[in-house]
Formats: structure tokens, C-alpha cells, sequence
């Protein structure tokens, strides 16, 4: 009954979007963390008619692009420093 406590109709359907994303990177082997914060990064440069290669299901590919690794190498994340390519599968075989 966690969905009575949504707040609003608008409340219920960002949740519904966030689990819905967050099931979507563990369907894809995705560290959902990692992907979230890497998304964020991007949405402010990110061309807006392309913003469905940020979906977990394209999110491998787009991770392989130039224009994404020159995007991650030139942030630095919430205290983590510079973003380096082998931090998705440090994250993802990380313990819990």
C-alpha cells in the first residue's frame, strides 16, 4: 500500500517512471546508480531529440560513443572525481 502515500496523481506517476527505470537497468544488467548519475550528467548537453539512447535498453551503445566518453571524461560526479569507463563495472560487482 507504499502507493497511497504518493502524494498526488503527478507523485504517482514520477514514482511509476523511477521504478519503472530502475527495473529497466536491473533488466539489463545495468548498476542503476551509475546509469542515474551518468544520465543526469548528460540531460544538460544531451540533444533532446536523442534522448531515448539514454533508456537503459541503449544505454551500452551510447555509453560507446565519442560524444559520451567526452561527456563522462569532463565531469566530476558527486565527490567520485573524474568518471573513468571501467566505473559501471566497478559498481556493478561492487558488494552491497
Amino acid at each position: 500500500k507504499n502507493w497511497l502515500f504518493v502524494g498526488s496523481d503527478g507523485g504517482g506517476v514520477a514514482t511509476a517512471v523511477m521504478v519503472s527505470l530502475i527495473a529497466s537497468c536491473a533488466l539489463h544488467d545495468i548498476e542503476p546508480w551509475a546509469w542515474l548519475r551518468d544520465v543526469l550528467t548528460f540531460l544538460p548537453a544531451w540533444p533532446h531529440q536523442r534522448v531515448i539512447e539514454l533508456a537503459p535498453h541503449n544505454w551500452r551503445e551510447t555509453l560507446k560513443k565519442p560524444e559520451a566518453q567526452r561527456l563522462l571524461a569532463s565531469q566530476t560526479l558527486m565527490g567520485r572525481g573524474t568518471v573513468h569507463e571501467d566505473d559501471h563495472a566497478q559498481m556493478a560487482t561492487a558488494p552491497s
